[in-house]
């Protein structure tokens, strides 16, 4: 009986193993190629579009933090807040663009998704959002500045212009290297195994660039 247990066990803990290293995402499930993918150089850039009011991406956030923390050297983050067609979204957005304009956007990123999810205030309205950052020090007439600067306008109009380049349609989403969008993911553990194996998609592509340079 114990020879058989014993059996049972090896067996089972080798098909688990194997399961393991045999996963390998998939394209056109896990992740997908862009149609027309843009010319990148410099570090491998991963992009997370996002929206403060979006539940998901508040769950993401922890996971976030940590995939970060052993971030490689030839590997930038960058955010990209979502631009979808409604005036809280546009508002948020805007919002993420002036504090970061500001250089304070580290300082208020997470109080955001906080307030929204944890409290409950939807900070759906412009006034909202600013009593919300007064309360937090901000000084509301140079966010409003902000809010209304060329610079912003310029981020809020690239911002649009990518999300359509890379067929975003929902967040929370990650572009690597400005060439793989981010697919389905069974836990928020395996999507971050999709990004590095993106992430090296993306290092084996510059290589046979280079060799046939």
């Amino acid at each position: 009986m114990k020879s058989l247990l014993l059996l049972l066990l090896i067996s089972l803990t080798a098909t688990t193993a194997s399961a393991q290293q045999a996963y390998t995402p998939v394209e056109g499930v896990n992740y997908h190629e862009l149609e027309t993918p843009l010319q990148t150089e410099g570090k491998i850039q991963v992009a997370e579009f996002f929206w403060y009011g979006c539940p998901h991406c508040y769950t993401l956030e922890p996971y976030l933090k940590n995939w970060l923390t052993a971030l490689p050297a030839d590997v930038e983050f960058v955010r990209i807040p979502a631009t979808f067609n409604r005036p809280n979204v546009l508002m948020h957005a805007k919002t993420y663009y002036a504090l970061e304009q500001m250089g304070v956007i580290e300082q208020h990123h997470e109080a955001i998704f906080q307030m929204i999810h944890i409290q409950k205030n939807k900070l759906s309205t412009q006034a909202e959002m600013e009593q919300f950052l007064a309360s937090r020090g901000v000084d509301i007439n140079a966010f409003r500045a902000a809010l209304e600067s060329f610079e912003v306008n310029m981020k809020m109009q690239e911002a649009m212009q990518l999300a359509g380049e890379y067929g975003v349609s929902g967040v929370p989403v990650m572009v690597v290297d400005k060439h793989y969008r981010g697919g389905k993911a069974s836990t928020w553990e395996q999507k971050f195994e999709n990004i590095n194996y993106l992430i090296e998609k993306a290092r084996a592509n510059r290589r046979t660039s280079a060799a046939s340079q």
